[in-house]
């Protein structure tokens, strides 16, 4: 993978086709019998490079200057780089100030204290490898005087047993007990108010839908409108001037099943949660499984990611890239 630095970009000023990509890389590199057959730029701009399964490590090494200077002629900072397995992990409640023995009073805890407290927290954590180090999970940082916030960081984690283990026992950090779990990735869903599907935009015109049963009309207006007591014995004067109350079981509108359209436990919303992360694809806590020791031969156009929204939803946002995918790549996401 080749990592632009966020004020470099590549070679061309802008983004190359896959298709250019594949062609220019593979006849800079031909020399070292070695070939690319499959291109793709990440979301974040950076470019991955899928090599053919007959490729070393060592072929690919010295090939590197020679990708980089007709790609990423002139950028100093950008990177190129093997894909790893990573695993992002979120500590809760750690304090947001600490004790400075020289000074005898509370300074605010920055990002060289956190990684120290971190490496101390927990044995597994001494000798770790930070992909990215730790920092505040706010964007903004804590907020105006909370004493405990969330932190997260990377580690690389080729069998997530340094994962299991802190996950498994507290951290110990500023004098304090901490939680460790999985980064999750948080989606939100969008549900139009009007037809109640789920989804990353709203319907303004979409018809109406009855969040309870899924009929033509408002909620507001179901006791007077809805089919079934239409169809019932009930006093049909009273029905019409809304003085009954509709006892027939709840009919969702996107699963069918007996609920109310927002409720969280409906399949589809699940359904469309997982479909979002899958648009998504790379973001905050995914781990990149693929790594070019592995010698599998990949096929000439990338693979699907396989997996159902339920297995995807189970893995917590973390990509996981399926046997038939090009095992060798460099990615930078």
């Amino acid at each position: 993978m080749i990592r632009f630095h966020k004020d470099e970009k590549p070679t061309t000023g802008t983004r190359m086709p896959t298709q250019a990509v594949i062609s220019v890389v593979n006849a800079a590199i031909s020399q070292f019998n070695i070939k690319v057959n499959v291109a793709e730029w990440s979301p974040i701009q950076n470019l991955l490079l899928y090599f053919t399964g007959d490729s070393t490590n060592s072929q690919i090494t010295k090939a590197q200057a020679m990708i980089m200077g007709v790609l990423a002629r002139g950028c100093l900072r950008s990177t190129f780089l093997e894909c790893v397995k990573w695993s992002r992990i979120v500590v809760h409640d750690v304090t947001t100030q600490d004790w400075d023995t020289s000074s005898s009073e509370f300074v605010d805890v920055d990002a060289k204290s956190m990684e120290a407290a971190l490496r101390t927290s927990h044995p597994i954590l001494t000798d770790a490898t930070f992909m990215e180090g730790p920092d505040w999970t706010a964007r903004d940082g804590p907020k105006v005087g909370s004493t405990n916030t969330n932190i997260s960081f990377a580690i690389l984690d080729h069998d997530e047993s340094r994962l299991k283990a802190i996950t498994k026992s507290p951290l110990v950090m500023f004098g304090s007990y901490c939680q460790a779990t999985l980064w999750t990735e948080k989606i939100n869903l969008i549900r139009c108010p009007r037809c109640w599907k789920y989804g990353s935009v709203a319907h303004p015109d979409c018809p109406i839908r009855c969040k309870r049963c899924r009929g033509n009309h408002p909620e507001s207006s179901h006791n007077k409108e809805c089919l079934k007591c239409v169809k019932s014995d009930i006093n049909q004067e009273d029905r019409a001037m809304g003085l009954t109350t509709c006892t027939h079981p709840t009919f969702c509108p996107n699963c069918r099943e007996d609920h109310l359209a927002d409720n969280t436990n409906c399949r589809m919303r699940n359904f469309a949660a997982c479909e979002e992360r899958h648009r998504r694809k790379v973001g905050r806590g995914q781990r990149f499984i693929t790594s070019y020791t592995d010698r599998v031969a990949p096929p000439t156009t990338p693979s699907p990611i396989v997996g159902t929204p339920m297995e995807e939803q189970q893995h917590n946002d973390h990509i996981m890239f399926g046997q038939g995918q090009p095992s060798t790549l460099l990615n930078f996401n």
